[in-house]
């Protein structure tokens, strides 16, 4: 996969517990570095793109996600 490095942490992490749901403040937290003060999309834009390199290289690894809980992997 020809992945950004924020999309290559990402990954990584959802990779390293996979099941493990990470909510968007703790992505936010572990990759960007920064808390949740203001209303930003980086998550939700990185993982869509995640998303659309995983299916396109036709990988069975998807991202799941349930609104206002966060975000997982199944593999």
């Amino acid at each position: 996969l020809n992945l950004t490095a924020k999309e290559f942490l990402v990954l990584h992490t959802l990779c390293r517990n996979v099941g493990k749901i990470y909510s968007k403040n703790e992505l936010i937290q572990t990759i960007w570095g920064f808390s949740l003060e203001n209303e930003t999309n980086v998550v939700e834009a990185t993982m869509n793109n995640l998303r659309r390199k995983l299916e396109h290289e036709g990988s069975i690894a998807q991202i799941k996600n349930t609104r206002f809980v966060g975000y997982w992997i199944e593999i």
